[in-house]
């Protein structure tokens, strides 16, 4: 896992985005993410605290 992390830190490899979602659609999120459709990470956006 250590290899993995260094290799990413140094941008060897990257990690394919999905979607990146806002924080208001986190259900259809999660039903993507376990639809196991697709390659890639599904991102939640969270707004900053004001």
């Amino acid at each position: 896992m250590k290899a993995l992390l260094d290799l990413l830190s140094k941008g060897k490899i990257t990690v394919p985005i999905r979607k990146i979602w806002d924080m208001d659609d986190i259900q259809e999120a999660h039903r993507q993410w376990h639809s196991g459709s697709g390659v890639g990470a599904v991102i939640i956006r969270i707004p900053e605290l004001k």
